[in-house]
């Protein structure tokens, strides 16, 4: 009986464990513009460590290879997402596996045809990357594996990118927040 007891008690603290690690996810949880689960843009860090599992604390190069940036690197179940923190918040989410989607069903890993059933869909050069916008998305960023082909502007049309190579997929989902003054 004391057996018995003793395996109650420690699945019931690894549950308690688990649930308080689980980073507010379950396999319904959907993308938004300010996070994914527990993950919102400008929670602490402390908060974060407190409700996932966070399984390295780091600096990196930014995606620009501009600059060094902090990130974590946090367990969702069945994907790990990278989390920008500055001023020891979430500044950014990085999603790079198809698992998690938005309401709309943008997720990462989706091709290019895919994301131009959007209505309105356009994107843009920066220094190492094009990054398309989805009308109706202010905080939700679209990172794209490729380009078609170049041209003087940065800026590419919808008509655009329906040119560009069938094999060019969405490479990562990257969540920044809906912030004051339309940036």
């Amino acid at each position: 009986m004391r057996t018995r007891f003793a395996v109650v008690l420690l699945t019931a603290a690894a549950n308690t464990q688990t649930n308080a690690q689980s980073c507010g996810v379950t396999a319904r949880t959907m993308v938004t513009d300010s996070g994914i689960g527990a993950l919102i843009i400008g929670t602490p860090v402390q908060v974060v460590r407190a409700q996932c599992r966070v399984l390295a604390d780091t600096v990196v190069n930014n995606d620009d290879f501009v600059e060094r940036e902090r990130v974590l690197y946090v367990e969702l179940g069945q994907d790990t997402v990278v989390v920008a923190v500055q001023n020891g918040r979430i500044d950014r989410i990085d999603i790079w596996k198809p698992v998690f989607r938005t309401t709309d069903s943008l997720f990462a890993g989706m091709s290019l045809r895919q994301l131009l059933r959007k209505r309105g869909v356009t994107a843009a050069a920066s220094e190492a990357s094009i990054q398309a916008d989805v009308p109706g998305h202010c905080g939700l960023g679209v990172e794209l594996s490729g380009a078609g082909p170049s041209k003087e502007e940065f800026v590419y049309t919808n008509a655009d990118l329906r040119q560009w190579p069938a094999s060019i997929t969405v490479r990562k989902l990257w969540i920044y927040g809906c912030r004051r003054g339309g940036d």
